[in-house]
């Protein structure tokens, strides 16, 4: 091969990294950009969360009298997933025995989300 057809192979090849270096870059900004939307819509959920939990609470100190509902309602306000904050928790995870999500929740991790252990298996419980 002479040297025009090597610098036309290199400007070739020049052209070919420099497109993927962008393909890249822009792949780096739309996963932080998603990232980002993600925790600022999670940010929201659990803010809207706590608000509701602490106007649960106001009711309960302006007048409402304990009854069983209510104790009822409070013992479910505990007993949600703590990473929707939508479901039930109702996923057991083995080895730790922790239990704090829902089975949906629960296929997503790899580790337990209170110990940090690996998991082995997530099992699902039933309550009366």
């Amino acid at each position: 091969m002479n040297l025009g057809k090597w610098a036309k192979l290199y400007q070739l090849a020049s052209m070919g990294f420099a497109t993927f270096g962008v393909f890249l870059l822009a792949k780096r900004a739309l996963q932080h950009f998603l990232q980002r939307k993600r925790q600022h819509e999670l940010q929201k959920r659990v803010l809207h969360a706590a608000a509701q939990r602490q106007a649960r609470e106001g009711e309960g100190a302006n007048g409402t009298s304990d009854t069983e509902p209510n104790s009822k309602k409070d013992q479910f306000v505990l007993d949600i997933c703590v990473i929707c904050l939508e479901q039930e928790y109702n996923a057991v995870f083995v080895p730790c025995g922790h239990m704090c999500c829902c089975m949906t929740c629960s296929s997503h991790l790899t580790s337990c989300p209170l110990c940090r252990r690996r998991i082995d298996q997530a099992v699902r419980t039933f309550r009366h």
